[in-house]
């Protein structure tokens, strides 16, 4: 949509076009549907872009998480990555129908997944930078008290 032209409204139901109509409003409700569905598409065009890259980080993730199950400690902690994967493909699912049809849900539900998908990942990295700074002062004090009984200390 060029910055020239006017924004079309949203018309909700039969008796409000019928009223703008007569008000000597000349668009129609399917041609400010498709203005509507214009504006999902353009909005969601950077995401539909990288349909192909979530879809594939998504099946990756999936793959990661399946072979996760193989180990001890994986059987516990696979079912995240298996289901950021999901979620990957499902946003990829909803923003490639969303760009088709111009519905503005699948956009939100596509968008929806994409936030679910990164809180995940913040926690995650977030509990990555914990467990590393428990790790380190636990290793720090036991080199020190290494050291000190080493010399006479404790």
């Amino acid at each position: 949509m060029r910055v020239d032209q006017p924004v079309p409204y949203v018309i909700h139901d039969e008796s409000t076009a019928a009223a703008r109509t007569e008000a000597g409003h000349t668009q129609g409700v399917a041609m400010e549907i498709d203005a509507q569905g214009e504006v999902v598409r353009n909005i969601c065009l950077p995401i539909h872009q990288a349909k192909g890259w979530m879809k594939l980080v998504g099946v990756l993730s999936i793959l990661y998480g399946v072979m996760m199950v193989f180990t001890i400690v994986g059987i516990i902690f696979a079912w995240l990555p298996i289901w950021m994967g999901v979620l990957l493909m499902q946003s990829a699912s909803s923003v490639e129908r969303a760009y088709a049809t111009g519905d503005e849900a699948q956009l939100v539900v596509s968008l929806s997944k994409i936030k679910t998908y990164f809180t995940i990942t913040g926690v995650l990295a977030l509990l990555g930078l914990l467990m590393f700074a428990v790790v380190f002062f636990f290793g720090l004090m036991g080199a020190m008290m290494g050291g000190m009984s080493e010399y006479g200390g404790f």
